[in-house]
């Protein structure tokens, strides 16, 4: 990235700051915007795949004038792995990065407006609550920074999986332990033996994880309901409710199906415990429709148990 910026704005555009717009391919470019920047060497023309752009939020726009030849935008670079080349000693923390993932850093840069292809899409992803949305999962997203004058990334306090590695949505699937709010590796626990051997009954595995809530209390775990209790609750809503929480690979998208799995099971606790019907929009309240339903149903065996809680997950 280096030989196309420079650490300091040139005092021979040290000018005026347009912190109004500047317009590329017919679009506003205005500061806070986070843009695709041409590679140096590639051709402008060419159609490069998503991942080979650089990306940078835009902070200032300075020159004479919005015409391209006055003008010199100062942006904080987005990295990546595909544009970094991490050190021997911070390798495995660049490996938690999934392939559009970016991160925000702190190194600023003054680049030529021609070098700007368009507008870039960054989502904000904070893979520790739970009630994130989906996104495209073509889509830039970030969720940690990278500070350039220690050469490391920045990760929140965590408890890890058994292998000690962090969430990479392009490799192992992981699954929740709603207990304890911990995500493991789904592998590492079935290498580990932690695995649910019992021969316990299919109907008291899936009444478990109907009842498994954040926000869930001993009361309604131990309620004893009749099977007749459920006629109100559509059979969707239920299979949903018992579904294992999971997220990673394009099987389970980057976010995964924690919160439609947890609002559907707040709809069944509902009906349980106060004869609350289920809304006909639910669907809709958990922001799902009969094609992404189908993606947010997990109950393939096995089964696995939390090494902490021994709860199943």
């Amino acid at each position: 990235m280096n030989s196309i910026v420079s650490a300091q704005l040139p005092l021979k555009v040290n000018r005026r700051a347009l912190t109004t717009w500047f317009a590329v391919q017919g679009t506003s470019i205005q500061p806070g915007d986070d843009i695709l920047i041409v590679p140096e060497n590639r051709d402008p023309k060419a159609e490069l795949k998503l991942f080979e752009y650089w990306v940078g939020v835009v902070q200032e726009i300075r020159g004479k004038s919005k015409a391209r030849k006055d003008t010199f935008i100062i942006i904080l670079w987005y990295l990546s792995k595909h544009s970094t080349k991490p050190s021997a000693e911070t390798t495995d923390d660049w490996a938690a990065l999934g392939d559009l993932e970016l991160l925000e850093s702190n190194w600023e840069a003054v680049i030529d407006p021609l070098t700007i292809q368009s507008k870039a899409e960054v989502i904000k992803y904070c893979d520790t609550d739970l009630r994130e949305g989906h996104f495209d999962a073509e889509t830039f997203y970030t969720r940690f920074s990278y500070d350039v004058t220690t050469g490391r990334i920045t990760f929140p306090e965590i408890e890890l999986c058994l292998c000690n590695q962090r969430y990479n949505p392009d490799t192992l699937p992981m699954a929740l332990c709603v207990e304890c709010q911990t995500w493991y590796h789904t592998a590492c626990l079935i290498e580990n033996g932690h695995v649910d051997n019992d021969k316990v009954s299919q109907n008291l595995r899936d009444t478990a994880f109907e009842r498994l809530l954040i926000e869930g209390s001993r009361t309604y775990r131990e309620l004893e309901v009749d099977e007749e209790d459920y006629d109100e609750v559509p059979d969707s809503v239920l299979e949903l409710a018992r579904s294992r929480i999971v997220r990673g690979l394009s099987k389970y998208t980057i976010v995964g199906n924690a919160d439609s799995v947890l609002g559907a099971r707040k709809f069944v606790k509902a009906t349980l415990e106060t004869g609350t019907p289920i809304p006909r929009t639910w669907m809709a309240d958990l922001l799902l429709n009969d094609e992404s339903l189908k993606t947010e149903v997990e109950n393939e065996d096995p089964f696995t148990i939390c090494p902490k809680c021994q709860g199943i997950i």
